[in-house]
């Protein structure tokens, strides 16, 4: 029943090849500052970044950003449909005994889920050209400061600055709360969650298609406290839970069969939270028994060391990216071999396995031309650490996705060719025709190529009548226009023309956005849960990385306290428990419970009044 941790770690090889083009990309972004500085080096003067240079920066930062954009949108679509049909097999291989072979295409759950991971990952790209200005400007003031006191070279400060930068990487998301992640960091989280729901969820669908109700969750060599308490357990996808008789598999007789919660219950208390490796496996009454405890060497908190292990191991590749002599290069260098070092005993000295992208890579094969792009995407996973292979490898896709761009233009334009240039004139059944012949064809990008070719011509024929959109719209548009023109906040701009409440229109902004997350059979609730979830996660990884690992105090230590619980929960727990450093880390991010978190995102009066009660209880 229990899933050997390599079959789990191959479900995410698609999560982490999209990890690896935006750890790459970001090591891309912080070489194009570094080299911006190092030009600056030789110049006589040192002051404020000029408009040719920012200029250049941005260039070069965008030509980045839009490769990371077309590699992004393949491999996150990829990976999720990947993912469903990997669920959808294992079920299959569930029910084999059965004589059930029958599997769950692709439907429109999804299709949807594929879409919002694209945009959600796709938030980091403006974010990520803004930050890579902003470290630019922020080094220049460093070291303006710092040369002019003659504590330091302007070598040695340049160095020094790019240096803290590197560590913590090209920020590129900011969340509800106003906090930014790395680029990197979040699009695997992302990446990880989506996937790993989608590989779930297609395994459910096809075990509910062919009458299996019953699931059971898998054992872990290692996890954490949330996910303990149910591995091996019985939960239903829609039935009663407690005892219960059911019919066996493989005879007329009726087995007692004790389920312990429902599939919902158990993902609303944190099972297949962002980033677990546990799975469901169909429970065939009278056949399928409940997985032994393994013992394992290790622990969770040996598997979070390796975390810790590896996250510094990328932050030591990114100072070797930004080094600006060869002697700070080998330091760097030096240290990721350390580092690298110290990985590997851990993981024989732990037991913990060192995850197959951190491992050193094979040769990769001659005939990457050759295979398909989910075979691709499968051995940039594995090969996510090695920058020359992923490099390889993109360049492929890359290559490929241009080759489908420019098929999709010649059946653009084939499919327009017999459109007047004047717009006004072409029916709409004509443009009806055009949008349907592409739409059944299933080619989306093909389709938005289309609609853009019309928006085009339809603009031409507008621009031969003068027309503009600053003369057509309202006088409360223009006056909007220019105040967000002048810097004013958007909400603040339109509260401020049509009398309205911004902080009212925040909210409403904050329900759609959650109602926009929402998936087919979600509430409201379950929705703020599940993005409550991936927030945890996110402020996981960032406290982790900021206390370097020490989230717990000695007393929570000697109890064995989990230091991801404390991010969540009772704040007299968490105060009691917490380290020094994460108090710290919380000063600058403060903590939110499930309860304050569902007041902002939704924004009803009810979770407000909980909220405000939370908070009270804290004084």
């Amino acid at each position: 029943m229990a899933e050997p941790l390599e079959d789990i770690e191959a479900a995410l090889d698609h999560a982490r090849a999209v990890a690896a083009i935006y750890w790459d990309a970001e090591r891309e972004l912080l070489r194009v500052v570094s080299e911006a500085l190092a030009a600056r080096l030789g110049e006589p003067g040192w002051e404020g970044p000029r408009f040719a240079e920012v200029r250049e920066l941005r260039k070069e930062a965008d030509r980045v950003v839009r490769r990371l954009e077309r590699l992004a949108d393949k491999l996150v679509t990829a990976g999720v449909n990947a993912a469903w049909r990997r669920g959808v097999q294992r079920a299959v291989t569930d029910l084999s005994r059965l004589g059930v072979r029958k599997g769950i295409g692709q439907g429109q759950g999804v299709i949807e889920l594929a879409k919002q991971t694209v945009q959600r990952v796709a938030n980091v790209h403006l974010g990520a050209l803004r930050a890579t200005e902003d470290v630019f400007s922020q080094v220049v003031g460093e070291v303006t400061a710092r040369a002019l006191t003659g504590a330091e070279t302007r070598r040695e400060a340049t160095s020094r600055a790019l240096e803290k930068f590197a560590r913590k990487g090209i920020t590129g998301f900011t969340d509800a709360a106003g906090r930014s992640w790395s680029i990197g960091a979040y699009a695997e989280m992302a990446g990880r969650t989506a996937m790993a729901r989608a590989a779930v969820d297609g395994h459910l669908a096809t075990l509910q298609e062919n009458g299996v109700d019953l699931v059971i969750v898998t054992r872990l060599p290692f996890t954490c406290e949330r996910c303990a308490v149910w591995e091996g357990k019985i939960l239903t996808q829609s039935g009663r839970i407690g005892w219960r008789q059911e019919e066996s598999a493989i005879s007329d007789d009726m087995v007692d069969v004790l389920v312990e919660g429902t599939v919902e219950q158990a993902r609303t208390a944190g099972l297949l939270h962002p980033g677990c490796g546990h799975n469901l496996g169909a429970y065939l009454p009278g056949v399928t028994k409940r997985p032994p405890v393994q013992p394992h060497p290790a622990s969770y908190r040996d598997s979070q060391k390796m975390r810790r292990l590896e996250r510094d191991l990328r932050s030591a590749k990114r100072q070797a990216t930004v080094a600006l002599d060869a002697d700070d290069r080998r330091k760097a260098e030096a240290r990721a071999s350390r580092l690298n070092k110290q990985i590997k005993e851990h993981a024989k000295e732990s037991g913990v396995p060192v995850r197959r992208d951190r491992q050193k890579a094979a040769t990769l094969p001659t005939s990457l031309e050759q295979m398909s792009d989910e075979d691709l995407a499968g051995l940039l996973g594995r090969h996510g650490g090695d920058a020359q292979a992923v490099a390889r490898i993109t360049q492929v896709l890359e290559q490929r996705a241009k080759e489908r761009d420019a098929q999709r233009e010649q059946r653009v334009a084939a499919a327009v060719a017999d459109l007047p240039d004047d717009f006004s004139q072409v029916p709409d059944e004509q443009v009806l025709d055009l949008v349907q012949r592409f739409s059944d064809a299933g080619d989306d990008a093909a389709l938005e190529r289309l609609l853009d070719e019309l928006d085009r011509r339809e603009q031409v024929s507008r621009s031969d009548q003068t027309w503009t959109w600053y003369d057509d719209g309202t006088e409360e548009d223009r006056q909007v226009t220019e105040l967000i023109a002048a810097g004013v906040d958007e909400f603040d701009a339109y509260a401020q023309v049509y009398g309205l409440d911004p902080e009212m229109m925040r909210r409403e902004e904050s329900r759609a956005h959650v109602e926009s997350q929402r998936l087919p059979g979600e509430t409201l609730d379950q929705v703020a849960r599940r993005l409550y979830d991936e927030w945890i996660e996110v402020q996981f990884i960032a406290a982790e990385r900021y206390t370097r690992g020490v989230l717990v105090n000695a007393e929570g230590r000697e109890r064995g306290i989990d230091g991801r619980t404390l991010l969540s929960g009772p704040q007299a727990r968490a105060m009691k428990y917490a380290s020094d450093e994460l108090k710290t880390w919380w000063d600058k991010h403060p903590r939110l419970t499930l309860t304050e978190f569902r007041a902002q995102a939704l924004g009803r009066d009810s979770d407000k009044r909980a909220a405000k009660r939370t908070r009270e209880d804290r004084r």
